[in-house]
């Protein structure tokens, strides 16, 4: 069984989660209860750390790892160091050293780009590529582009993997048995489906893709070029053996959509689906995630699609993105429910500003008054989804998916248990979550779960907007994270 967890952390970046400079300010600091921007960015860290740790992953995706990205070049590293910062804090909080990071490429341009950060614990896995890198600044590149001769570590002074405990200079060279800071120094195992034999600090995950994964056919684009693209990394996992086989070869694609719902078309001017669902229904064309699956594989999709769950302006949005991804035998894991309240809820993973949250009964347990509702500009509740996918019987390769749990702080998770309401009527049984999150809340008394507050009371409800109760979940991040076995 491997682990993984999946969170868009808004804006997931240095000053917001490891900010070096105190901020001297003459008046209350709004938003982050008049802290100071470093005690603002450390109660960030306590927060995302504390979900991170509750159910530790075995792989860990955090999107949105943007800062510093525009301008750069796609495909190389961004240049940002807060992910590796946060590996540095892992290591540090749980004494285990072998978790890693695999170098965030930047992907997109349009002042959309960022990187996505894919962390993982080495002990049971190994990073495998699938591309690889040449040095220097990149990019990435596949095994034709990048022959072994010319393969590289990361061993350039790059912004994005300055150690904050011990800051690069003279006085801290290279680690010799660690060579690029981030990725272990150890040959891939020969019997790999990716770079066998190569080094691991020397591959790279993927960022570019083409028309039958062959360089000279048409490049893929999500939809248009200068979007967003997903990254795929591949592990070598050993904590599964599986039909005959001493290991399991993982295939994890991370994806954030474009934010854009809707488009007119240009001839009839009628609203149609734009690029978040015409751009992720294009990894069902990704050669490396649609051909079949070697018995001991599985792949896994993971993003922020943001793509609702439901129709809404007569676009049948989630079928125009997903239906091609099914149809190659992807397990769907948060599926559709009623479009109403309060069965909907239990699908929700976006929550709305601070200051227009509630805890409120208005829309019932677990919903409140504090999940994102359709808006004006857009329908970004239901935005983000893990799709798994095995070989056909008997070769599951370790399936099916197991205790996909919606990460709640604000109520807690899962949403159902002792003293919980059951599941209504149009949510599947053992849909409501299986690991647990205890709320996040200095104050639980101002969310009472699973009842909440009779409106008006505007005392609890400035109690919850707190920076001590649901500010501080909400200044973390907009995205509730996801986490599953498979």
């Amino acid at each position: 069984m491997t682990r993984i967890m999946y969170w868009n952390v808004n804006n997931f970046g240095k000053e917001r989660f490891f900010c070096e400079q105190y901020r001297k300010v003459k008046r209350r600091k709004l938003n982050q209860g008049g802290m100071s921007d470093i005690d603002a960015a450390a109660a960030r860290l306590n927060c995302l750390y504390d979900t991170i740790s509750r159910n530790m992953p075995d792989i860990l995706v955090i999107i949105e790892a943007t800062t510093g990205t525009d301008g750069l070049p796609e495909g190389e590293t961004v240049d940002e160091s807060s992910s590796y910062y946060l590996m540095q804090e892992i290591r540090q909080r749980t004494g285990n050293n072998n978790w890693y990071l695999v170098p965030p490429l930047v992907s997109g341009t349009e002042g959309r780009a960022e990187g996505i950060a894919v962390l993982y614990n080495s002990a049971n896995l190994i990073f495998t590529g699938p591309w690889r890198w040449p040095g220097g600044d990149g990019p990435a590149g596949s095994v034709a582009a990048i022959p072994n001769a010319n393969m590289r570590s990361y061993n350039a002074p790059y912004m994005w993997r300055q150690n904050p405990y011990n800051p690069a200079g003279p006085a801290n060279p290279p680690n010799p048995n660690d060579p690029d800071n981030t990725l272990p120094n150890r040959n891939i195992p020969l019997d790999s489906a990716n770079n066998p034999g190569r080094l691991e600090y020397q591959v790279a995950g993927q960022w570019d893709y083409h028309t039958g994964g062959n360089p000279a056919n048409a490049q893929l684009n999500f939809p248009d070029a200068g979007k967003r693209r997903p990254f795929l990394t591949t592990f070598y996992d050993t904590s599964v053996a599986v039909n005959g086989s001493t290991h399991r070869e993982i295939r994890l694609l991370s994806f954030h959509a474009s934010p854009y719902q809707f488009q007119s078309n240009p001839i009839t001017g009628l609203r149609e689906a734009g690029p978040a669902a015409t751009g992720t229904a294009e990894i069902a064309n990704i050669f490396e995630m649609n051909q079949a699956l070697a018995p001991n594989q599985v792949n896994v999709i993971v993003g922020d699609f943001n793509i609702p769950l439901w129709n809404y302006g007569g676009v049948a949005l989630p079928t125009i993105a997903y239906n091609p991804i099914i149809a190659l035998g992807y397990q769907q894991q948060l599926q559709q429910v009623p479009n109403n309240f309060p069965d909907k809820a239990y699908r929700i993973t976006h929550i709305k500003p601070s200051d227009n949250s509630t805890p409120y009964n208005d829309n019932g347990f677990p919903a409140f008054g504090y999940m994102t509702e359709p808006e004006l500009l857009g329908r970004y509740d239901a935005i983000d989804n893990i799709f798994v996918r095995y070989p056909p019987m008997p070769n599951n390769a370790g399936g099916p998916a197991a205790n996909m749990t919606i990460v709640n702080r604000v109520t807690g998770s899962p949403y159902t248990g002792a003293g919980l309401p059951a599941l209504p009527v149009g949510v599947p049984a053992g849909t409501g979550g299986v690991l647990v999150y205890p709320q996040y809340l200095t104050n639980a008394y101002c969310m009472p779960v699973p009842n909440g507050v009779a409106a008006p009371n505007i005392g609890l409800k400035n109690r919850f907007q707190g920076w001590n109760n649901y500010r501080r979940i909400r200044s973390t991040s907009d995205h509730l994270a996801l986490i599953v076995d498979i």
